[in-house]
């Protein structure tokens, strides 16, 4: 519990990330992706356990289920999609997965939404605050990162875009004051 409170209450962050990997990345990546989900599964059930006994708290259940399930479906389709990879067929699969990863990322938006509903039940006032600021802030990221035909979304694209003027600007002040001149 002292985790997603963490999470929602003092970091703001999201409770999932949006599908890290394509219908035709590498066997390595689909691994490394599916560690990362077995390890949400069991930080969910792990939740579910803990907030059995508490009554309050019991109302974060359905988000828990919701997020065990959709890992779980997405698990599966993933090892078909590996299985693909393996046989030089990932093309195949390509439509599916796609229109999995969708309903995937669909699912976690509705599970980090009961989530934060059942957290609004019952949490203090200070607190309802901060969860009405994490949604806004939730809703505006989900909004932003559209996926695209290109790697990363538009805060990617605006995070690349300063650091690019920063170094063009670190470059111009070398150059014309600090640039040894004979």
């Amino acid at each position: 519990m002292s985790i997603l409170n963490n999470i929602v209450l003092t970091t703001k962050s999201s409770l999932f990330a949006l599908v890290g990997v394509k219908y035709d990345s590498s066997e390595v990546e689909f691994n490394a992706y599916l560690k990362t989900v077995g390890q949400e599964v069991k930080f969910w059930n792990a939740l579910k356990k803990e907030v059995a006994k508490d009554a309050k708290k019991k109302v974060l259940v359905k988000g828990a289920d919701v997020f065990v399930k959709a890992h779980t479906t997405f698990t599966k389709v993933i090892n078909a999609q590996v299985t693909l990879l393996k046989a030089k067929k990932a093309n195949t699969g390509k439509k599916v997965f796609e229109a999995a990863t969708k309903a995937y990322n669909e699912a976690l938006v509705k599970a980090q939404t009961l989530i934060l509903k059942g957290m609004d039940s019952y949490e203090t006032e200070a607190n309802k605050k901060t969860i009405k600021g994490y949604k806004k802030f939730t809703d505006k990221v989900k909004l932003n990162e559209k996926p695209s035909k290109s790697k990363g979304g538009n805060t990617t694209m605006i995070v690349l875009g300063s650091l690019f003027g920063v170094s063009v600007l670190a470059f111009a002040v070398y150059w014309f004051k600090f640039r040894k001149t004979e």
